[in-house]
Formats: structure tokens, C-alpha cells, sequence
């Protein structure tokens, strides 16, 4: 959430980007995002000619939205002057998106990992989400800040997955730890070598890591950075390299 402006704010236009003050800055952000929130994020990027962020997305009460196209539109707001990616501004150096929006309170996920946890497809058979993706990516986390070697065979982990994923359990049965491991090769946190898109996961693809064992995971060197490692899988943590 955005912060109230100071009266130093008040006196000056905010990294020198925009010449209106920060209160004025925060009101035309807002307007942005609503407008953002009435088009939807693929219109609106294609009338203001932006690109789909890779990363720097601002979060605001629950949603995200494209850093850099939502400082653009509000420059154009405020001024009449649209900016957009035919015109080179900065993200987060002096008087970049990133900055102008950090200065005013916003919060901005710079990594990306937030929206691609926010959008990691759980299963909801039970009537909640199942919490097993994240735990196990928590514990691909753990392993990289212990300096653990960032690939391990399925085989290898399935008793430790089992005992973390047990006081989680949402049915009656325990979870199956081949269930999360499978599933998140649908997410860009998540290597998973595979002939193409993993998709809907079944009852054959559990059985199918379950059996073989051989799938294995670690940290990545470089967050969103995809390679292919023969049956292996692995988290892109941006803590280490």
C-alpha cells in the first residue's frame, strides 16, 4: 500500500520523472491501475504498446500488474505524454518506473517470484488449496541456504517430502509427495524435463515419478533461468548462486 506523502514530497516532483507531487503522482497510479483492472492486463498492454513483464511487478492489495506500463500510462495521465517501451525509460535507476514507485510505497516483487507463486496451479479437490507445492518448494529454499547439492534423485528425498508434507495433509490419506514434485512442472519456479508442457497432472504421471524415482531437484543458479538437465528437476532461487 502507498504511503502519505510528506510535505517534503509535496514540494518536489518525485526523483525529478514527473513535475507533479507525489500526492498527484500516487492519484494518477491509481487511475492506471484501475484502468489496468477494467481492460484486463493483455489490453492493456497492447494499447499502450508495452511488452508482459518478466519481473518488477507492483503488487497492490492482492493483484499485480506490469511495473513499467503502469508508470508509463500514469506519466501519460498526469501529463498528456504516454510513455511506452518506443521510448527509453529507466526501471530501477534515478527516475525509473521501479524507483518512482518504491519511493511512493509502493511494493514492487523485483524478482517475479511472488506472482509465479500467486499463480502456481494447486490441486482443489478437498475445497481448499493444497498447500504441498509450496511446501515443497520451501524445502527446495531450505536446501540451497544450506549449500545442499542443488540436484537429488526423487528416490533420494521421497521419506523427507513424506514426513514434511504429512502435518499438511488436507483428506484423510497422507499426501503423496510425487503429486507436488509432478505438478510443478507446470510453473516457472520449477525445472521439469519433459517432452512438452506437463499440463493436467494424472493418476499415470504420479505413478510414473513414484516408480522411476529417477526425476531429481535443486536450486537453479539465476531465478527464471531454464535449462535442460536430462530427468532432472529444480527451484530457481534468486538467494544463491
Amino acid at each position: 500500500m502507498a504511503r502519505n506523502p510528506t510535505a517534503a514530497d509535496e514540494r518536489a516532483s518525485v526523483s525529478g520523472w514527473l513535475n507533479v507531487s507525489a500526492t498527484a503522482l500516487a492519484t494518477v497510479i491509481s487511475a492506471a491501475m484501475a484502468e489496468y483492472d477494467k481492460l484486463g492486463s493483455a489490453e492493456f498492454l497492447k494499447r499502450y504498446d508495452f511488452g508482459p513483464s518478466s519481473k518488477f511487478w507492483l503488487v497492490y492489495r492482492g493483484r499485480f500488474y506490469d511495473s513499467k506500463a503502469i508508470a508509463g500510462v500514469a506519466h501519460g495521465i498526469a501529463t498528456g505524454d504516454y510513455w511506452t517501451t518506443k521510448r527509453a525509460f529507466g526501471g530501477t535507476g534515478p527516475g525509473g518506473a521501479v524507483t518512482i514507485l518504491e519511493d511512493l510505497g509502493f511494493f514492487i516483487d523485483r524478482s517475479g517470484l511472488l506472482r509465479h507463486l500467486n499463480n502456481l496451479q494447486v490441486d482443489r479437490t478437498h475445497g481448499k488449496r493444497a498447500p504441498y507445492q509450496y511446501v515443497v518448494l520451501l524445502w527446495a529454499i531450505a536446501r540451497a541456504r544450506a549449500h545442499a547439492p542443488r540436484l537429488v534423485p526423487f528416490h533420494d528425498v521421497r521419506g523427507e517430502l513424506a514426513g514434511l508434507l504429512a502435518p499438511f495433509a488436507i483428506a484423510n490419506s497422507a499426501p503423496d509427495p510425487a503429486m507436488p514434485w509432478a505438478a510443478l512442472g507446470n510453473s516457472e519456479l520449477w525445472e521439469l524435463v519433459s517432452s512438452g508442457p506437463v499440463g493436467t497432472i494424472t493418476d499415470a504421471d504420479v505413478r510414473a515419478v513414484a516408480l522411476d524415482g529417477q526425476p531429481r531437484a535443486g536450486r537453479r543458479s539465476g531465478f527464471a533461468k531454464r535449462r535442460d538437465d536430462g530427468g532432472s528437476a529444480g527451484f530457481n532461487c534468486p538467494m544463491q548462486q
